[in-house]
């Protein structure tokens, strides 16, 4: 097949959905390698360990300018793992990307380092033509983030959080893990409901447009998983079958559970209502994710009122709830309050009578309604159209 059709065939980088269909996606590297040494990551395991290998800048710029003309590349993912080592390189290169004009979009999907995010560099990504960029955050919980270890801390993710704030044309996302399991050896018991509280409240401070959570994913090879190894949280058999390592997301998982459990699905419970210090288990994780998910992504949309990030969302929303998951009652329910704050009533309507007849008509999303209270959030939605 002709390298040009590769862009026609599936989705590259989180944010495919934010630029206009028929846009030619590719992907370039400007540093190879990560200074962080984050224990469940594996870059430290197939790079030299904390070493960044930065490539000259005008060969970065003349290789996205062959991408422009050889191929009609109108938007690039950038694959770093440490895109920001370096302020005044990071900013030189954004702005000989904006000098030379090149006219290609670009995002950050692996997430970036926010201890390295400074007003240059956020300034310098919005003119060279940033549109979205994720935050490795994974924990609110100093203890959590001395122990995995972060490179941030609390005080620098809230610090970025005020910086993208002045940059609302770049949709900002932030990484999320939960479920760090206890490392004795390490005097860490393990990461209790109110250390997940604490990202929780973290994630409401930053105020990012988006935030993905995904419980944490034990691989083969790395610091994190070989304690949980020793403390019998999982076996070698399962590294090796791979039931540790899903191919599904927590996202993806929420589908496949919610088309299993249509008729009768299995009991869901609010594990972060009760004691703060108990440590929940791993099988709990999915409906620990869930909760967190809407509170950090969908409460806030009862106050959102800026025109540009209704309308990113919008977008988000749209793949969503058109292309990923068809059947997703909160998703539908929450898009009808966007389509209601753009003025767009009858689609607001059609959008909550889809949320109604999913979250009745599907086990799985009727018992998540009932518990959270979604309910009368349909009811108090279809009042605000109607007062419209």
């Amino acid at each position: 097949m002709p390298i040009e059709r590769y862009s026609s065939i599936g989705t590259i980088g989180n944010f495919y959905w934010l630029f206009p269909p028929g846009t030619r996606a590719g992907t370039i590297l400007a540093n190879r390698g990560c200074r962080a040494h984050c224990r469940f990551c594996s870059v430290d395991k197939f790079n030299i360990s904390g070493l960044v290998l930065k490539r000259d800048i005008d060969i970065i710029l003349d290789e996205l300018e062959r991408l422009r003309d050889r191929y009609e590349i109108g938007h690039v993912m950038m694959l770093d793992d440490d895109l920001f080592n370096g302020e005044k390189r990071t900013v030189d290169l954004f702005n000989g990307w904006a000098k030379r004009k090149l006219n290609i979009t670009w995002d950050a999907s692996n997430g970036v380092i926010a201890s390295a995010l400074t007003e240059e560099i956020a300034d310098a990504a919005e003119k060279s033509g940033c549109i979205a960029l994720a935050l490795g955050i994974e924990s609110g919980n100093p203890e959590v983030l001395k122990n995995i270890p972060k490179p941030s801390g609390v005080k620098h993710y809230l610090r970025a959080g005020e910086i993208m704030k002045k940059h609302p044309k770049i949709f900002t996302k932030g990484y999320l893990i939960v479920g760090f399991p206890p490392e004795p050896e390490r005097n860490f018991s393990g990461e209790s409901v109110k250390m997940i509280w604490d990202t929780i409240n973290l994630a409401k401070q930053m105020d990012l447009d988006w935030y993905t959570i995904q419980p944490l994913n034990l691989i083969p090879g790395v610091d994190i998983t070989n304690h949980a190894l020793v403390q019998g949280i999982l076996t070698e058999q399962e590294l090796i079958d791979g039931s540790e390592r899903p191919l599904l997301g927590a996202t993806g998982r929420q589908i496949k559970r919610a088309k299993e459990e249509k008729t009768e699905a299995r009991p869901f419970v609010n594990y972060l209502d009760g004691d703060p210090g108990r440590i929940p288990l791993r099988e709990e994780m999915i409906d620990i994710w869930f909760v967190m998910d809407y509170m950090v992504n969908y409460e806030k949309l009862w106050q959102l009122k800026d025109p540009i990030k209704i309308n990113m969302l919008h977008k988000l929303f749209t793949n969503m709830c058109d292309i990923a998951y068809k059947d997703n009652a909160l998703g539908n329910l929450f898009f009808a309050l966007l389509e209601h704050g753009l003025g767009n009533i009858e689609q607001a309507n059609f959008r909550l009578e889809l949320a109604r007849q999913f979250s009745q008509n599907n086990d799985y999303w009727r018992k998540r309604f009932s518990i959270l209270g979604l309910s009368t959030l349909i009811k108090d939605l279809e009042q605000k159209i109607l007062a419209t």
